[in-house]
Order: C-alpha cells, then sequence, then structure tokens
C-alpha cells in the first residue's frame, strides 16, 4: 500500500471513461492531453503535482 490518491475513486472513473470515450472515436490521447485533464479536474484541490500538474510516477500508476 502507498500513500493515498491525490483523486477520488470518481475522478479515476471519470478520467478513465473519457480515455474510453475518446479511443472510440478513434482519437489518441497524448501525455500532455492527459496532465491537463487531471490538471483541470483537480484545480481547486491541493495536490503533491508540481505546478498542480501530474508527471511521469502518476501516469505509471494510473496505466496499472
Amino acid at each position: 500500500m502507498g500513500p493515498p490518491g491525490v483523486l477520488m475513486e470518481e475522478e479515476d472513473v471519470t478520467i478513465y471513461k473519457w480515455t474510453l470515450i475518446m479511443r472510440e472515436c478513434g482519437l489518441l490521447i497524448s501525455f500532455n492531453q492527459l496532465k491537463l485533464k487531471v490538471a483541470k479536474i483537480t484545480q481547486t484541490k491541493v495536490t503533491p503535482f508540481r505546478n498542480g500538474i501530474l508527471g511521469k510516477t502518476w501516469w505509471r500508476w494510473f496505466k496499472n
């Protein structure tokens, strides 16, 4: 078990569903697009992300 996540479960699900919808539309999502989406969701929260934008470590966790 690691530290508690930054995103609530419903926010994780929202991002996951967004990625599936984009894929179904035939659109690929870049790492930068995902970073901006998460930054938008977390802009009203205190996060450990530098400048409010996630890093590659979060990306690896999210993919798993």
